[in-house]
């Protein structure tokens, strides 16, 4: 939707650096029931999404990190040589997912990446 977004602002069809979202055409009820958490917290902010359009714009919601890993998790030097003994999962890395991650995918790529690092670590340690 983000990228969707920017082109939409890139292309010279944007208002104030966002566009306009307009949700008056869904019935108020499906709102309630479905989008609960999305009516309140536009609420909260004076913004009554099922009567308004409102002004939406691109932007990070998180800053992840730059460690470059290999399949066994280990972290990356530039030359895309491993730092002996070191260890990296979550979002502490990048590129994963490419140029961010899926949203809704932390908690289970802290969990497959976890698991790999952590048995990365094992064997290096045995090994030490």
């Amino acid at each position: 939707m983000s990228r969707a977004i920017f082109a939409e602002i890139k292309a010279g069809r944007g208002v104030d650096g966002g566009v306009w979202f307009d949700a008056t055409g869904v019935p108020k009820s499906l709102l309630e029931t479905t989008y609960v958490d999305t009516l309140r917290r536009y609420a909260l902010a004076g913004v009554d999404i099922s009567s308004e359009p409102m002004l939406v714009a691109p932007a990070p919601h998180t800053s992840l990190g730059g460690l470059v890993i290999d399949a066994q998790c280990r972290v990356l030097r530039a030359d895309g040589s491993p730092i002996s003994g070191l260890f990296a999962a979550g979002e502490v890395t990048g590129g994963v997912h490419g140029l961010n991650r899926i949203g809704g995918n932390a908690g289970t790529e802290v969990l497959v990446f976890g698991r790999i690092a952590g048995d990365s670590a094992a064997s290096f340690a045995k090994m030490v």
